[in-house]
């Protein structure tokens, strides 16, 4: 989309300006006058002294559109990041026990690393409750939704 946009303006300056402008005189340094304007480092009166009329528009319009298209690209190329970020993404519990892990090998505290079902609850010092705590803790659970 970009190179459109860019081979489109590069025949329109080149065209308009080639006999006015010394940076229009070639296609090569109209491509260079041209990236020069996408980074903002430009003499805007020599297209002024062009032509009063069509210098200012076919400029004013080159940078809105250049840089309009410029920033949705910026945007787009950060939007796939997140995407690709999110389908990667897996549930908590498995990240929180990778982020635990690599901090325990990062400390050499290997040896507290266990692989059964209750190794977090080990290391944390944290009590596992019953099943009758889990369904009392339901039940009064339950009023405050209502």
């Amino acid at each position: 989309m970009f190179s459109i946009v860019f081979m489109s303006f590069l025949a329109l300056f080149y065209l308009l300006f080639n006999s006015s402008i010394a940076s229009c005189s070639s296609l090569l340094s109209t491509a260079q006058m041209l990236f020069e304007i996408t980074l903002m480092s430009f003499n805007a009166s020599d297209f002024t002294e062009a032509d009063p009329f069509l210098g200012p528009f076919y400029f004013s319009i080159c940078i809105i559109i250049v840089v309009f298209l410029c920033l949705r690209m910026f945007i787009s190329i950060l939007n796939d990041g997140f995407h690709h970020v999110e389908e990667t993404l897996s549930d908590d519990q498995q990240i929180l026990s990778y982020m635990l892990k690599k901090f325990l090998n990062w400390t050499r505290k290997k040896y507290l690393i266990n692989l059964n079902k209750n190794y977090l609850f080990d290391i944390l010092d944290l009590r596992r409750p019953n099943v009758q705590e889990i369904y009392e803790l339901q039940d009064s659970n339950a009023f405050l939704i209502c």
